[in-house]
């Protein structure tokens, strides 16, 4: 009797949930998706900033005039954003771990030219979004 589809996603899921190199994949797509939705809210505040002269208090204020919606963080709350009274923001995605460490970078390691080493397969912690003040 051959397989049917459903059968099939849950052979690949299983084998997907239990492969190292797929955890791996899985993590660095969540790191990409992370990136990405973090840069389009940079851009979007830089376009809100252009407007106002100042930053937004909250991301919502955003919307919907320079985005349709905020995207969501990897465990699926808004993106952290605060102003900050010595720089513009801080703007950060829990990582791959799912833990809010409150955006700090203090656990990071880095490589030899002083890197964040956030594709690391044992990566934990907050993807900062780094911004020099103006």
């Amino acid at each position: 009797k051959p397989w049917t589809t459903t059968e099939l996603i849950r052979i690949r899921w299983i084998e997907w949930e239990y492969d190292p190199t797929h955890r791996s994949r899985w993590k660095q797509m969540e790191f990409f998706q992370a990136t990405l939705n973090l840069m389009i809210i940079a851009c979007t505040l830089e376009l809100y900033y252009h407007d106002h002269q100042q930053y937004p208090e909250h991301l919502e204020q955003l919307v919907p005039k320079h985005i349709a919606a905020v995207p969501s963080d990897l465990d699926g709350q808004p993106h952290r954003y605060k102003r900050t009274p010595d720089g513009p923001f801080i703007l950060y995605s829990v990582g791959v771990d799912h833990v809010d460490d409150g955006g700090d970078i203090s656990r990071v390691q880095h490589d030899k030219r002083g890197i964040p080493k956030f594709r690391s397969q044992d990566y934990q912690g907050d993807f900062v979004w780094r911004y020099e003040t103006r």
